[in-house]
Order: structure tokens, then sequence, then C-alpha cells
């Protein structure tokens, strides 16, 4: 990957504009600069944090830097369920599976004398590498789909049923109202709970998804 440099001047006359927000680098704010061999010089503001892995290859990896960043930013968002975070998982891993197949098209489409050449084998080993990554995802998606909370064994209060209790209305409108209580701090109890566990899960997820060897 290319060198980066952090820098605050500019050219006289030279405009630059930021590859994340768009926006012009004005002299005196500092900027990140790298560049390929080939192409124009790449600029973005410090403040839009650094170039991720996706902006710093020219490769067929880069549509895999950007899968697996794309996961990483919904996972810090909002997650309401397991289902999410499996989703996310098993998306990032489709994806890194059609760059692997973008590497052995371009294997196949090789003349046969080349096929065994070192472009042929350095893309092997990276669609080796893109399928195990995704074999992981895919792996850690069913993981957490099936999880359950285990850890909060608090039991729900059961409710007062007027059918089957001998109580008179007052005592048993008194029992509804100790129930709605109880209850209540039994979801809020619960709520907090999966909350942890939700956000856990999370974290498992993110952990997977630093683990490739690209």
């Amino acid at each position: 990957m290319p060198r980066v440099s952090m820098l605050t001047k500019i050219k006289r006359g030279k405009a630059l504009t930021c590859r994340k927000c768009q926006k012009e680098i004005i002299a005196g704010q500092q900027y990140y600069r790298w560049e390929f061999r080939y192409g124009p010089a790449c600029v973005q503001h410090v403040a839009c944090g650094y170039p991720k892995a996706s902006q710093l290859t020219q490769s067929k990896m880069s549509t895999a830097y950007a899968a697996i960043e794309t996961a990483e930013d919904v996972l810090n968002g909002t997650i309401e369920c397991v289902e999410d975070i499996a989703a996310v998982l098993n998306d990032c891993a489709g994806e890194i599976r059609s760059v692997a197949d973008e590497y052995q098209e371009g294997i196949d489409n090789m003349p046969e004398g080349l096929q065994q050449g070192a472009v042929a084998q350095e893309s092997e080993e990276k669609i080796e590498q893109l399928n195990s990554f995704a074999d992981s995802l895919e792996e850690k998606a069913g993981e957490i789909e099936s999880a359950t909370n285990d850890d909060f064994t608090e039991e729900e209060p059961e409710e007062p049923d007027e059918e089957e209790t001998e109580l008179e209305i007052e005592e048993f409108t008194a029992a509804c109202a100790e129930w709605e209580t109880k209850h209540a701090e039994w979801a809020a109890l619960k709520a907090e709970a999966d909350a942890e566990w939700l956000s856990q899960l999370v974290s498992d997820a993110q952990d997977v998804l630093g683990e490739h060897e690209f």
C-alpha cells in the first residue's frame, strides 16, 4: 500500500479536493496525501479520518476491504436484534466471495502457460484467503443467529388469573397492581440483560471481521 503523509502546505495556485467530503482543502488545514504509481495524488482532510484500506489499493482487494469497512460501520450503528448482526456478516461474506470469484476469473482468462506463473499463484493465495475469511464470517453468523441469552434466568412474574382465583375484587385488584409493578421491574432487568448480550454479540462479530489475513 502507498505511503501516507500528513501535510498542511499547498502549492500556490493549486486546488485540492478532499476525497471523503469533496470539499476544498484550504492552506493551513491538515490533510493526508498518498499516491499510486499511476494517476494523480489523493488527498483527504485529517478531520475526515485516516484513509481506509479500501482507499489505499487499486486492486480487486479494494472491494473486499470496502465490504469489511461497511460491515464495521453498520455494526457501530444501531443493531436491534441478532438477525441484524448475522445479516451484516453474511452480506460481507457474499461480497468477499465475489472478489474471490473475480480473482478466479482472472486466472481462467490467462493463457494456459501463465496459469502456473507467479501472478496466478498469488491470485490463488488471495482466493484461498478470501474464501477462508468468508467461511469464518458465515460460521460466526450462524452461531449468532442461533444464540440465546441463557444468562438471564429471572422468571417472569405470573399474572393473576381472575377466573382461577377466589380472591375478592379488592384483593384481586391489589394483586394485579402488585404484579404490574413486579413485571415492570422484571421487564427492565430483561431489557438491560438483552442489551448487554446483544452488545457482546456485536463485539464478537467485530472481532471476526478483524481476523482477515489479507
